[in-house]
């Protein structure tokens, strides 16, 4: 999985192409002005795409495409089917954050699907003291797996969530499972912390308000 400052620079191999999406500043979120982040990451999302795009139409497997490319794409694919007149704020998020935790939701699966392997491996092994413990581990990671993938149903481009674009409820889900991810038993990759930390920015703090211009200063007759 590449670091979002690395992934900036992919588009820059290849040229533009007819049918890659035209993602500028003015489709962000203009209640206020983009910031330098919204603005990383209209460039980061059009370069990830075309990537995807060029490595479909050469026939590359899904497999070889990172985690990231292949969600920014699920999601910008999903996105044409909806309207964002009034929900710009929404779709930076669609696009951006929101990609990054679904990496991080699926990072985390695929990483306790391999730690479910070795309990069962263990429990088949181990001798008969320990098997009431490992019994209890297997049915807490059980238990930890279908929390996550219930978060990455709910999470995922399609679900009826996004049909709402209720950013207030969705802060609510992505707190939970940005908690869950914290919290997990087992070591995780660090690029899990990496996604975490772009999606704390993205979705949960909130944005600042522009800083505004001082008055000017006010010339009387008598100073001229």
């Amino acid at each position: 999985m590449r670091d979002p400052d690395e992934t900036a620079e992919l588009g820059d191999d290849f040229g533009d192409e007819p049918s890659s999406p035209a993602i500028i500043a003015a489709d962000l979120p203009q209640a206020q002005p983009p910031s330098d982040e919204e603005k990383h990451a209209a460039l980061t999302i059009l370069n990830l795409y075309r990537r995807s795009c060029l490595q479909r139409s050469h026939g590359t497997k899904a497999r070889r495409i990172p985690s990231i490319t292949k969600m920014i794409s699920a999601c910008w694919e999903v996105s044409h089917k909806m309207s964002w007149d009034n929900n710009r704020r929404y779709r930076f998020i669609f696009l951006w954050p929101l990609p990054h935790l679904l990496v991080c939701l699926d990072v985390a699966l695929s990483t306790a699907s391999s730690q479910k392997k070795h309990l069962k491996k263990r429990l088949l092994e181990d001798r008969h003291e320990n098997l009431d413990g490992l019994t209890n581990r297997m049915n807490e990671h059980v238990k930890l797996m279908k929390s996550l993938m219930h978060l990455q149903k709910t999470l995922e481009p399609a679900s009826d969530l996004h049909r709402r674009y209720d950013i207030a409820g969705l802060r609510g889900t992505v707190r939970e499972t940005v908690e869950l991810l914290q919290a997990l038993p087992f070591p995780t990759p660090d690029e899990i912390q990496k996604n975490l930390d772009i999606v704390v920015k993205g979705i949960l703090t909130p944005r600042q308000p522009p800083k505004s211009l001082p008055n000017p200063e006010l010339v009387w007759e008598d100073d001229i």
